[in-house]
């Protein structure tokens, strides 16, 4: 991570918020112990997500990556922060701990922003999968899944905390490169719920042929409900992943 300290002069006020924003956003800017903190949660790859409560957000906003991580401000002035050379509040920002919760900033740094969540969880724990796999048109080797180049798709795994599996999934299709039979399937989640699958083309003659894995944090998915999200690892003649829960009244 490259850290950069600058010098700024003048304040931005926001006129008109309400007051429960306005109350939160007290840790826009935070003291130089505070801000160093801040930077130092901040390494680089890191995730970040932002997640205005008071502002009536429905959802956390989408992931991004950290470049940079830039502490503005000088001697005894407040200290602001920006993440990509883009300003930020940490009331309103949530970062992912190595232990894979969303943790908000400004309380971490050490600034107990009023009005907004310390972790961010979901509302509930039970959703409805959306899940579609799209299959590239050929093997690895360049040959075709079958003679029209779609595959019978067999798809199996489940859920897992670590490595304990919870649940079984499984389901299969014929004469497509579009994989959503498991959309629709109703499951339990909590911070620690990973979808494991591998996907094979059925062949009852020579045996079934790999396709490829699809791995996803079912978390990331329960924190933008009904937002389709693209899972984090596939493997194989995968072209694309995305997957998202609705929540189960």
């Amino acid at each position: 991570m490259r850290m950069v300290v600058a010098a700024v002069f003048g304040l931005v006020l926001m006129v008109g918020a309400p007051a429960a924003r306005a109350d939160s956003d007290r840790c826009s800017s935070l003291s130089a112990a505070q801000a160093t903190k801040a930077a130092t949660l901040l390494p680089r790859r890191s995730q970040v997500v932002r997640y205005c409560q008071p502002c009536g957000d429905a959802a956390v906003g989408e992931t991004v990556t950290v470049d940079e991580v830039a502490v503005v401000g000088s001697g005894t002035d407040p200290r602001t922060l920006r993440i990509n050379n883009q300003a930020i509040s940490p009331s309103y920002t949530y970062y992912l701990s190595r232990y894979g919760e969303w943790h908000n900033l400004a309380f971490q740094a050490g600034c107990a922003a009023k009005g907004v969540a310390a972790k961010l969880t979901p509302s509930t724990k039970r959703y409805k999968l959306g899940l579609t796999i799209e299959i590239l048109p050929l093997q690895a080797d360049g040959s075709s899944w079958d003679m029209d180049s779609y595959a019978d798709p067999l798809l199996h795994g489940g859920l897992f905390q670590g490595s304990r599996q919870v649940r079984a999934l499984g389901c299969e299709q014929s004469n497509t490169r579009v994989v959503t039979c498991l959309s629709g399937t109703v499951v339990d989640v909590d911070e620690n719920t990973i979808l494991s699958l591998v996907l094979q083309d059925y062949d009852d003659v020579s045996g079934n042929e790999d396709i490829g894995t699809v791995g996803a944090s079912l978390w990331d998915a329960a924190l933008r409900p009904g937002k389709a999200i693209t899972a984090t690892r596939t493997t194989g003649q995968i072209k694309s992943a995305t997957l998202s829960l609705t929540p189960v009244e």
